[in-house]
């Protein structure tokens, strides 16, 4: 049996460590108005401005049931704390500033968490059991889903594996040494700089056929985040993976993951580029704003990371 769009409009906001996606939407993924504002090297307060000009402005055009919240880094118990190394100076008081001077009941999610929940609702790995989310963009996060659902870990930190450390190397590596630093999007836009190129990963990709350089970083690159995908796939023995992120759409990723898997995956799922593309946190925080506020009464307006 298909649900049917209940008539709710909820209030999302994406924020990534390159932008911030704003929308009033339903839970089925039905998108009435969006705005957009950039966060990359910004000052969090003039962010917070910004996101509560478009919100504020969208709530007088749409009766907004509640607002839902996509957050860059970690959220669970370590709530407060600077997690996302990504997106410098932005903390959990900066979402707190935004919502008190919205006075709208709010959720918060994990922004890959928030993606992967939207995909197993209404993307590649509805009904897929266990399914896989795998973002590769600013930076390096997964995220498994089961019954519609996700997994957040017992302190809401599961998933994280731009935070692993590489195998190789010394015994006790240095602590920046980790994989999102040495192949996140932001890494990626730093070896272009390196050989002279100016756009970033997406100059690095294209560059790869005429510039030795670039090739061999990009190879490089692609091969690591190949075999992370993989020894994930190990991991969850997920049905499907859901390839999201603007690096992990990338045709060169998407076929080195496949072979990274094929090769060296005891099942091999089936992979898929993400079905709602840049929209699935925003279409993730809707939803979890309704499940939240939908499903239930008498909850109390704050702080829901889960």
């Amino acid at each position: 049996m298909v649900k049917q769009e209940d008539g709710r409009v909820w209030l999302a906001i994406d924020i990534g460590g390159t932008r911030a996606r704003v929308a009033a939407l339903t839970s089925f993924g039905t998108i009435f108005e969006r705005a957009e504002v950039s966060t990359r090297q910004r000052d969090p307060a003039k962010i917070v401005d910004e996101l509560f000009e478009q919100l504020t402005s969208m709530r007088e055009s749409w009766d907004a049931q509640a607002l839902g919240i996509s957050n860059v880094g970690l959220i669970g118990q370590q709530r407060g704390r600077n997690f996302s190394i990504n997106f410098p100076g932005w903390q959990q008081k900066h979402v707190d500033n935004l919502v008190q001077a919205l006075s709208l009941p709010f959720v918060v999610i994990n922004d890959v968490k928030a993606a992967a929940l939207a995909e197993c609702r209404l993307g590649v790995t509805h009904g897929a059991e266990p399914g896989l989310y795998v973002n590769m963009g600013t930076g390096i996060a997964v995220s498994m889903t089961c019954h519609g659902h996700v997994f957040h870990g017992a302190t809401g930190m599961s998933g994280e594996v731009g935070h692993w450390v590489p195998l190789r190397g010394a015994l006790v590596p240095a602590q920046d040494d980790i994989i999102e630093r040495r192949i996140g999007g932001a890494a990626l836009d730093h070896m272009a700089d390196l050989i002279g190129l100016t756009g970033g990963a997406q100059d690095l990709s294209r560059a790869m056929s005429s510039n030795p350089a670039a090739h061999e970083l990009w190879k490089q690159a692609v091969f690591e985040m190949a075999r992370v995908v993989a020894n994930c796939v190990i991991m969850a023995d997920p049905a499907v993976v859901a390839l999201g992120g603007s690096v992990a759409r990338n045709p060169d990723v998407v076929s080195a993951i496949e072979n990274a898997v094929e090769l060296f995956c005891l099942s091999v799922p089936n992979i898929a580029v993400s079905e709602l593309g840049d929209d699935a946190g925003l279409i993730g925080a809707a939803i979890h704003a309704h499940d939240h506020f939908a499903t239930t009464s008498g909850r109390t307006r704050g702080f829901h990371p889960q």
